[in-house]
């Protein structure tokens, strides 16, 4: 009886809906904030990122494992596809001293954000979404603000998270017996 109540509690675990608010900032230096909230802001999971110190090897090291997990396409597109954006939300100040150059990069910023935006949400609806790009002239300045929410279930993340093991565990994928007749690589 006490299995059966352990597996239910486990099937229901699985499939609870959470909510990952992400939240970048450049002000002052770099800060990524994520925040993973369960049963309606009952468990909160705050976890944040600041930029440090680039010269150390360990940093080096968790840096290579994220960029090897972020820019492998499958798992960002798995998850989008099995998620749903809440609000999406980029605003971004940028400015030189020249207002020509300030003008052009602003039309460029707008350009670049729309085609990123497009290129990942391109079949997800977003419920609240607010891109925008606020030019400052005559000032050497650049500062970017990320906000998004994305409710998705327990399980999607633990199936991207065993495709990352299995990918990461190391040896040769394809691994066969080794041909052992005399003469194979025409060496004597």
């Amino acid at each position: 009886m006490l299995w059966i109540i352990l597996i239910a509690i486990l099937l229901i675990i699985l499939f609870l809906p959470i909510n990952i608010k992400i939240k970048f900032n450049n002000e002052n230096r770099s800060k990524l904030v994520v925040k993973i909230t369960l049963l309606k802001d009952l468990i909160n999971l705050p976890v944040s990122f600041k930029n440090k110190d680039k010269n150390s090897s360990k940093n080096k090291e968790k840096n290579n494992y994220l960029d090897n997990i972020f820019l492998n396409k499958k798992y960002i597109i798995y998850f989008l596809k099995k998620s749903k954006v809440l609000q999406f939300k980029w605003t971004t100040i940028v400015g030189f001293n020249n207002a020509a150059t300030t003008a052009i990069s602003t039309g460029t910023l707008w350009s670049i954000k729309y085609n990123v935006v497009a290129f990942f949400f391109r079949d997800k609806p977003i419920e609240d979404f607010f891109i925008n790009v606020v030019p400052e002239f005559n000032k050497n300045k650049f500062n970017t603000e990320v906000i998004c929410i994305i409710k998705t279930k327990v399980v999607h993340i633990i199936i991207i998270g065993l495709w990352i093991l299995i990918r990461n565990k190391g040896g040769e994928r394809v691994v066969g017996t080794p041909n052992r007749r005399f003469n194979e690589n025409n060496y004597g």
